[in-house]
């Protein structure tokens, strides 16, 4: 798990994060081959995992949501600017 990265991953719904935040590499290691022994055995999980990371994914950057958001960002600049 990383900066940025569960911004489009949502552990058991759209993926799996692994913490690196243990100290204990072992254990991380550990975790790490769970998570990617239980993806390689369990194909129902990775459809899943694919179909909703992609809906997800347009969900916060598909290009019209993406202006919008942008849109409504500078309006709040702007409104605040004007009010300060």
């Amino acid at each position: 798990n990383t900066t940025g990265l569960a911004e489009l991953v949502k552990d058991g719904e759209s993926g799996v994060l692994v913490s690196t935040q243990n100290k204990n590499k072992e254990l991380i290691m550990d975790s790490l081959q769970e998570a990617i022994h239980n993806l390689l055995i369990n194909d129902a999980i990775r459809v899943q995992f694919a179909q909703r990371g992609r809906e997800r994914f347009m969900q916060k950057h598909e290009l019209t949501i993406f202006q919008q958001r942008m849109q409504q960002f500078y309006q709040e600049c702007l409104f605040n600017q004007t009010n300060n």
